[in-house]
């Protein structure tokens, strides 16, 4: 009986030293430079600027809490698991979907929040949000933006609200379209006081969402349009209306 009760000891104690390996192996907090694709609770992406990092692509990793990106830093992911939040101010870029040119999927537990805004033209201002390929629990919102380029949000299924607000595009080049774009939205969507340079490369295009209560487009310019061109989005293919179970005032 002595020596049974021995053995199970031993086992037992030989199991807690590996439980206690396998929880010290993801740390509660990881700075990125470069590619990571494992486990962390908090993922901090740094100012590139001041620190020297490199981008930060997120490739198979697993976040049980937040990203946080700060100003002027860089993240691009696929295949994430992101248990709580996203969060980004100022940031250079923040793409989801894609990373190091191979796609995948991106899930967010709660919300994507990206914020500005820069002011200064000749400034460092964000490049190009781009949320794509994700599911999102709660909100995606992306709000008061410089923007050098484009911004995107296309392809995505969110719990509750996508917002789109007080973004401006194109300071690099003229080339600023911002488009939302078959996206499934739980309760509303609302693309308000955005402004894009216009012409053939800076318009605002909102079109085949789904959407659970409100759609609202309001105050942008240009205006917003179903489509780039009639009857075709960006990528030159025909698109669809929005569909709102509430109100709609997109096109």
């Amino acid at each position: 009986m002595l020596m049974r009760i021995t053995l199970v000891a031993s086992v037992c104690a030989t199991f807690a030293v590996v439980g206690l390996q396998t929880a010290a192996a993801a740390p509660d907090t990881v700075t990125c430079s470069g590619r990571f694709s494992g486990t962390a609770r908090d993922l901090i992406v740094p100012n590139q600027l001041t620190t020297g990092a490199k981008n930060c692509l997120l490739m198979g990793a697993t976040i049980t809490h937040d990203v946080i990106v700060e100003e002027d830093g860089f993240v691009n992911a696929e295949n994430t698991t992101i248990g709580h939040d996203l969060i980004a101010s100022k940031p250079s870029v923040v793409s989801t979907g894609n990373a190091n040119d191979v796609a995948g999927p991106v899930t967010v537990g709660h919300d994507i929040v990206i914020s500005g805004s820069l002011t200064d033209q000749f400034g460092n201002h964000t490049c190009c949000p781009d949320i794509n390929d994700a599911t999102v629990g709660h909100d995606v919102r992306i709000t008061g933006l410089l923007t050098d380029f484009e911004l995107e949000v296309q392809g995505d299924s969110i719990g509750h609200d996508l917002v789109l607000s007080g973004n401006a595009t194109g300071f690099c080049c003229g080339f600023g379209p911002i488009w939302a774009g078959d996206n499934t939205v739980g309760h509303d969507l609302i693309v308000t006081d955005n402004t894009a340079p216009g012409g053939d490369f800076g318009w605002i295009s909102v079109f085949e969402n789904h959407v659970g209560h409100d759609a609202i487009c309001s105050g942008n310019s240009p205006a917003v349009s179903r489509n780039t061109q009639p009857e075709l989005d960006w990528f030159g293919r025909s698109v669809g209306p929005n569909e709102a179970d509430h109100s709609n005032s997109c096109p």
